[in-house]
């Protein structure tokens, strides 16, 4: 390997020496418990839910997200018709 490639080699042991070495000294403590954190924390505690409880939430999340969509429909056609007056209003003064 020409022009100094072992130089190069080198050059990169020690910053890889280097990177390690300031790994070590992070400001950071890895090993404490406030890095771990236990499953009960993770977990979300949700109530138990009957099945007519079950099925009652189902349609009510059902009818939120229909509406929700109704919504977001509607503010798309007032989008699309207003960029279609613009269109208009230029072309009709070109």
């Amino acid at each position: 390997m020409p022009y100094g490639s072992q130089n190069a080699f080198k050059l990169t042991l020690s910053r890889k020496k280097a990177r390690e070495e300031k790994r070590k000294k992070s400001p950071f403590n890895t090993n404490s418990a406030d890095y771990k954190y236990s499953e009960s924390n993770l977990k979300n505690k949700f109530p138990k839910l009957s099945k007519p409880e079950l099925e009652q939430l189902k349609i009510k999340i059902r009818k939120k997200a229909k509406f929700n969509s109704a919504i977001d429909n509607l503010i798309y056609v007032i989008i699309f018709l207003i960029l279609l007056g613009f269109v208009f209003f230029i072309l009709k003064i070109i």
